[in-house]
């Protein structure tokens, strides 16, 4: 499957539904989070990937703009292939603003643990990278 695809998104959603390591530590995380990936320097594309999950259930998502989101992440497609295959740390891309979140950043830091894990279903899931970026898992 293509990273960041409808059937990658939903293999996301599956897993983080069915996580009882998520589960637990999104527990009272009531929050729509929206990811926005920029597309690939090396792609002929110019829309970016967007996403969201209803956390913590995980069971909605869509591909697309949410109408109103609790949180929205946005970075490149290379930065977060950096993550997703473990060559950086989210965290790390945060505060390094090259990864930026919209929203209530103190209920965020709150849930740390859950986003961590979310990254770990991420990077879980087989899937082929664009722009000449290998794959991922």
């Amino acid at each position: 499957m293509k990273l960041y695809d409808e059937q990658w998104v939903s293999e996301l959603a599956r897993r983080a539904a069915s996580d009882e390591v998520f589960q637990r530590k999104a527990r009272g995380f009531d929050a729509i989070y929206q990811y926005v990936v920029k597309p690939p320097k090396e792609s002929a594309g110019d829309k970016p990937f967007v996403w969201w999950i209803k956390f913590p259930e995980a069971t909605v998502h869509g591909l697309g703009l949410h109408e109103k989101p609790s949180f929205t992440m946005t970075t490149s497609y290379e930065i977060f292939h950096d993550v997703l295959a473990g060559k950086t740390n989210a965290i790390v891309a945060l505060t390094a603003r090259r990864i930026f979140v919209a929203g209530d950043l103190l209920k965020l830091l709150r849930f740390t643990a859950a986003i961590n894990r979310i990254v770990e279903l991420m990077q879980g899931i087989p899937a082929e990278a664009e722009g000449g970026l290998g794959p991922i898992a």
